[in-house]
């Protein structure tokens, strides 16, 4: 999100918003923890990291936000940003359900559950994705909080409930990383699979041809693939922001 507010500020506004000073706008990239991307490696984030800073982005690690009424985010530091422009990329809680034990609980929301996804202190009651929480030996403190484990994890339940129907032994989770990617710019993004880890252009070209296989159809992949295409080298952009007009304001007076 920080890289793609960047390069509005670098490309969308200084061609099509010429009322608009572009140096007004500062992007500021708030992290609690020590680096950005943690759920990857010290490299990756360190890509990252670059990467955005060169595109003009402040980054404030550690950093906690405690407050925010509208036009001042408070951190828990004590440090105050003005600002009336707040983007929430941290995720959101989930809601706890009534009935299920209060021990079930973790104190950042999640359901504790064993390797069948059932939850603590239940004997048929199943929690599956960022919900749930599945500590092992590889993943202590649970696992990523990513799409693919809750895609696999609905995989095995499924498959669980079948062996039930033919009095088969369930089969504990296991969670295969096929990767992770984050793009953040312009021919600038960050993969890692297995051991490889790629940055720059080529990881940038292979999480675009992930993302298209991944579409339904060859008619969607090659109109995404289309657009894509004559976006990169038109420079042309879809993004369009609504901006009020500057109304200078007059100036009182001097009796």
């Amino acid at each position: 999100v920080a890289g793609a507010l960047a390069e509005i500020k670098r490309k969308i506004l200084r061609k099509e918003y010429r009322e608009v000073n572009p140096d007004m706008m500062e992007i500021t990239l708030i992290d609690a923890t020590s680096r950005i991307l943690a759920t990857m490696s010290e490299k990756s984030s360190e890509r990252a990291n670059d990467y955005l800073s060169k595109m003009g982005v402040r980054i404030m690690l550690n950093a906690l936000v405690t407050s925010y009424d509208g036009h001042i985010l408070l951190l828990k530091d004590g440090q105050e940003i003005h600002t009336e422009t707040v983007i929430w990329a941290a995720g959101v809680k989930g809601n706890p359900v009534k009935g299920l034990l209060e021990d079930a609980y973790l104190p950042n929301g999640r359901l504790i559950v064993d390797e069948f996804n059932l939850i603590k202190g239940h004997e048929f009651i199943f929690a599956l994705g960022d919900i749930s929480q599945m500590s092992t030996t590889e993943f202590p403190k649970g696992h990523p909080m990513v799409a693919q484990v809750a895609l696999q994890q609905a995989d095995n339940f499924a498959d669980n409930v079948l062996r039930q129907t033919k009095k088969l032994a369930p089969k504990p989770f296991k969670y295969i990383d096929k990767g992770s990617m984050a793009t953040i710019g312009r021919n600038k993004a960050v993969a890692e699979v297995g051991k490889l880890k790629l940055g720059g252009v080529l990881a940038w070209y292979v999480w675009m041809a992930v993302h298209i296989l991944f579409l339904i159809g060859f008619r969607n992949r090659l109109a995404v693939l289309f657009n894509w295409a004559v976006k990169y080298f038109s420079y042309k952009n879809t993004i369009r922001l609504i901006v009020r007009p500057f109304v200078r304001q007059k100036e009182e007076p001097i009796l």
